[in-house]
């Protein structure tokens, strides 16, 4: 097995646990607004937001769609890949 599919066996098996999308859907349209994702953010304290790069909404939203939908999100989450064998 390479090493990309490897990483994305990984990533499938990962992405739902990492999940906590539904936690910030505040209009529970499965879609996160920039404004809802903002708010994740803020709240989970693991990122300043002030801090974030003009562009990261639209890194998320790979389908240029003005929301992140759950497989993007998923995505997102999962992109730290395998641990280190």
């Amino acid at each position: 097995m390479t090493k990309t599919e490897k990483e994305n066996i990984y990533r499938e098996e990962n992405a739902r646990p990492l999940r906590k999308f539904e936690h910030h859907d505040a209009n529970e349209d499965m879609k996160l607004s920039k404004e809802e994702a903002l708010e994740m953010l803020k709240k989970m304290e693991e990122v300043d937001i002030s801090e974030l790069p003009d562009d990261w909404f639209e890194s998320m939203d790979k389908d240029n769609s003005g929301y992140i939908e759950p497989e993007e999100y998923d995505s997102d989450m999962a992109k730290g890949g395998p641990p280190a064998e």
